[in-house]
């Protein structure tokens, strides 16, 4: 069996050569023959990528796959989707937002970008809507996000 020691570099509590330092910076990895990374970037260009890998990691590539941005239709099953992985009762999502606010807001931000969303933008705009509806669903003042809360909660800047 193949074990790789990963130690740090710099710590700020002592020598990072001391062996107490050593023994809990490290970690051993099994089979590093079978490890496979998958890193996930928002670039337009390869050149922009190997400056953030550095030439060694970006050497031992195999494989890059573009994802396209979702049409209307993929954001909206993507929130479905990701708020009933969430949900104590997944059968209910996408509640606490109404189906017609999810269509409302991808519709919004599809007009603002000009087409396709990646699901970043997706999870950044509707945590926004989420978070500012909480304290108002916890009072009782709305029991759903409907569209015009929604878009009133939408930031106009999601960078």
């Amino acid at each position: 069996m193949s074990r790789v020691r990963i130690t740090a570099s710099r710590n700020v509590n002592g020598s990072p050569n001391s062996p107490a330092r050593r023994r809990t910076n490290s970690a051993s990895v099994h089979n590093p023959d079978g490890l496979i990374m998958v890193l996930s970037f928002t670039t337009a260009t390869q050149s922009a990528l190997r400056g953030i890998l550095g030439e060694t990691l970006f050497d031992r590539k195999s494989d890059l796959l573009e994802l396209p941005p979702l049409d209307h239709s993929d954001s909206v099953s993507f929130l479905r989707e990701l708020v009933a992985s969430w949900s104590s009762v997944p059968d209910d999502a996408p509640f606490p937002f109404s189906d017609k606010a999810v269509d409302a807001v991808v519709a919004e931000l599809e007009e603002r970008q000009g087409g396709g969303l990646t699901p970043r933008t997706l999870i950044k705009a509707f945590d926004t809507i989420l978070r500012e509806a909480e304290l108002d669903i916890e009072d009782g003042d709305i029991e759903v996000i409907d569209p015009d809360y929604a878009l009133k909660a939408l930031p106009t800047d999601l960078g």
